[in-house]
């Protein structure tokens, strides 16, 4: 199949003549149609021109989601502005960070109380020069006529910038490109098979790639309707699906995991959900299959991507068993490459060897902005984009994740992968989480941490723990330490911030030594 050369503007245009009276948009507060929505997004472009903003503006959008954020996000995408996508976290330093990297001409934000606290900084070094509350402009004076929507397409123009996760080092702005966004979409449309008929509720943050290619984009391309919950807390997610009749749930392996330890598996199976993608972060093959097990009927389908690549590289068959999702992370989507750059003293697995997973296609990033070094390391001198990831794939195509380089831990000269360890220890009852690191050690490179949390009112030593492992991992793979937690420090993303865990592991043992 070919791919799609035209404009997020044009597509919504094309939509909303197709299907007015389609619902687009669901909340507990409204509804749009797409006519509704494509006509107030173009009256919300043709104010930010008059505000001054151009097809060469950086529009930080610092909102929640809901509505607002959609039609803002259409509204910058019909005048050709960047769409800077600002995480609604953000505090303090992290937020003066990120908006002084991304050179923003205004910022458009939420009327939500913690959200103007966390500007006042912004404003008081006066960074950026206008900060306008969205909800002010949004409207439906359909009056201007005289407005031509932006339906020129250039795949190499930058439409938005995201920011990577910053797990391991401060967030990179990503720039993604109409074509990157709008192709990656409807793969994963047509994978999910999505329809008219779904409702999808976004339960990841829009300001994500996920949230926004997998649910805002893919639903443009798939005319479902997009339906926003009161927050991603699994109470309100769960309120949202039963309400609304959503057939569509997205999400990360946490939120999966704390719906199905919440809610009976009777209220779980009631819900009725079709399908949905399981992706953002690892997922190991028995946490997979009790998830899948929890949502019983729910076509529930892993992926594997990033934000630098739109962010899908590989998804499961839709009708491929448990057995199989469990096992990988699918193939890659249409007209996208993966290939493994092996690495000198890399781990196998059977008869294929691990290494570097680089990805090559149309949903790679331009690149990270304002950031030379990082561009110049993060692709290889054929046009390969590094992912940092590790990982093999088989004889019949598929991806196996085996975790992350900067992760891989590295004892007595052998790469080890923390992922393995982990593996084998959620095979313990008593095990709620695990979270393997390395930390430096003169003699042997590296010694092995395993920090766990147990759950409620279940112990276990840690020579039950040792005992338990002996016959499932090399004696090189145990792990020497063992730190208990109450429980982990997160990122903005819902990503463990290994810096801090290991800053924690590390005080550890130094209480342990003393």
């Amino acid at each position: 199949m070919e791919l799609i050369k035209k404009s997020i503007s044009s597509i919504l245009e094309d939509t909303a003549k197709t299907y007015p009276n389609l619902i687009a948009i669901e909340d507990n507060n409204a509804r749009y149609t797409w006519d509704r929505l494509n006509k107030l997004s173009t009256c919300l472009a043709y104010k930010f021109l008059e505000m001054g903003i151009t097809n060469n503006s950086y529009v930080g959008l610092f909102i929640l989601n809901s509505p607002d954020w959609i039609i803002s996000f259409f509204a910058l995408e019909k005048i050709g502005a960047l769409a800077v996508l600002i995480n609604t976290y953000f505090k303090g330093r992290e937020l003066l960070d990120v908006v002084k990297h991304s050179d923003l001409d205004c910022i458009m934000y939420s009327n939500d109380i913690e959200l103007k606290k966390a500007l006042e900084p912004v404003k008081k070094e006066k960074i950026v020069k206008n900060i306008i509350s969205i909800s002010e402009l949004i409207n439906e004076d359909y009056s201007k006529k005289d407005f031509e929507i932006n339906n020129e397409f250039n795949p190499f123009k930058p439409a938005c910038m995201m920011f990577t996760s910053g797990t391991t080092s401060i967030p990179k702005g990503v720039l993604l490109s109409q074509f990157n966004l709008v192709n990656n979409a409807r793969a994963i449309a047509e994978a999910m098979r999505w329809n008219e008929n779904d409702k999808l509720c976004i339960a990841v943050p829009m300001f994500h790639c996920f949230g926004l290619t997998a649910g805002i984009l893919a639903c443009l391309i798939s005319k479902t309707t997009m339906v926003i919950p009161e927050s991603n807390r699994s109470s309100k997610i769960v309120k949202c699906i039963r309400e609304h009749k959503c057939s569509i749930l997205n999400g990360v392996p946490s939120m999966f995991l704390a719906i199905a330890n919440k809610f009976p598996r009777e209220e779980i199976a009631s819900l009725n959900l079709k399908s949905g993608i399981i992706a953002g972060s690892f997922i190991g093959y028995e946490e997979f299959k009790y998830i899948s097990d929890i949502f019983n009927d729910m076509k529930l389908q892993p992926s594997y991507g990033q934000t630098e690549t739109s962010p899908c590289v590989t998804i499961a068959n839709l009708d491929a068993s448990i057995e199989e999702k469990a096992a990988s992370a699918g193939r890659a989507i249409g007209h996208v490459d993966i290939r493994i750059n092996g690495i000198e003293g890399a781990l196998y697995c059977e008869k294929f060897v691990q290494g570097e997973i680089e990805v090559k296609g149309y949903n790679v990033m331009l690149g990270y902005y304002n950031n030379k070094f990082a561009n110049e390391n993060v692709f290889t001198d054929d046009g390969w984009l590094k992912t940092g990831d590790m990982g093999y794939i088989d004889d019949e195509k598929f991806l196996h994740i085996s975790g992350r380089i900067k992760e891989m831990i590295i004892r007595c000269g052998e790469n080890i992968s923390p992922y393995e360890i982990e593996n084998a220890i959620k095979e313990l009852n008593e095990i709620k989480e695990v979270k393997v690191i390395g930390i430096e050690s003169e003699i042997v490179q590296e010694e092995i941490v395993a920090c766990i949390i147990l759950k409620e009112k279940h112990s276990l030593t840690d020579i039950e723990i040792r005992e338990f492992l002996k016959d499932r991992l090399a004696k090189y793979k145990i792990p020497a330490y063992i730190v208990r937690l109450e429980e982990f420090p997160y990122t903005t993303n819902e990503k463990i911030e290994l810096l801090k865990l290991k800053k924690i592991a590390v005080e550890f043992i130094k209480q342990f030594k003393k």
